[in-house]
């Protein structure tokens, strides 16, 4: 690709699925460096995965306005980047909502799959993938404006117990009767003076927090990179 040898600025897209890929290969080193994270190492991995996402998403909305010769309403197709979102269009660095980014996307290759096949030497199918949907839901409304895995939610503790791997637990919870003798926990207990319990918190092994939302991270960066990687072949000869 010829593209990844030259500078952001001289890209097709302006840069956004060079960058997409960097964080893409990111997210992948810290997954595979720790699958199992105990502590926080998840929300990382899960920025990066989600940031790939949205940038795939600009990268391959930009390449179609610009090939294709479509106007963001009644600006030029090679002005600024602009997203529809509700009727109005926005700059696209004010949008981070994957949905609101994958509706645009859908809209320039649905009602085009046979003109888009038809442009392209090796007659790829543009079809978009069964899961697609159900992914862009569960992302969504997990983080809508991109900031879950990079702050605390201060104004929503339910929010933050949900991203936390540590949950409170009671004795019962952590040392139940028909426990297995292979159950792995870690956890912490707080006693008071006399010794008796207080709370306590558990982490028990594989009981990883916000597995859909990083199943469908995942999936969702990789249906979008390999489009990303087609229209890079097929409609910008490789810049």
């Amino acid at each position: 690709m010829n593209y990844i040898l030259m500078p952001l600025d001289t890209h097709y897209d302006s840069g956004f699925g060079a960058i997409a890929e960097s964080f893409r290969e990111a997210a992948k080193t810290l997954r595979t460096a720790n699958p199992d994270p105990a502590f926080f190492a998840h929300l990382p991995q899960s920025f990066l995965f989600r940031h790939s996402v949205e940038l795939f998403l600009k990268s391959e909305i930009i390449i179609l306005h610009r090939k294709l010769r479509l106007p963001y309403g009644t600006h030029p197709h090679d002005g600024s980047p602009m997203i529809i979102d509700g009727g109005d269009w926005k700059a696209i660095h004010r949008v981070h909502s994957i949905g609101i980014l994958y509706e645009h996307w859908k809209s320039l290759i649905n009602p085009r799959l046979n003109e888009l096949k038809d442009m392209t030497k090796y007659k790829a199918d543009w079809t978009i993938v069964d899961g697609a949907d159900e992914w862009v839901k569960v992302i969504d409304s997990v983080d809508p404006r991109s900031t879950y895995s990079r702050y605390p939610s201060i104004s929503d503790a339910e929010e933050d117990r949900s991203k936390s791997p540590f949950k409170a637990a009671t004795p019962e919870e952590l040392f139940p009767e028909n426990s297995h003798e292979d159950r792995k926990i870690m956890a912490l207990v707080i006693e008071n003076a006399d010794g008796e319990f207080v709370r306590a918190y558990m982490n028990e092994k594989g009981s990883e927090p916000d597995k859909e939302y990083m199943a469908a991270l995942e999936a969702m960066s990789e249906m979008l990179y390999n489009y990303h990687a087609m229209m890079r072949f097929e409609l910008t000869s490789g810049f």
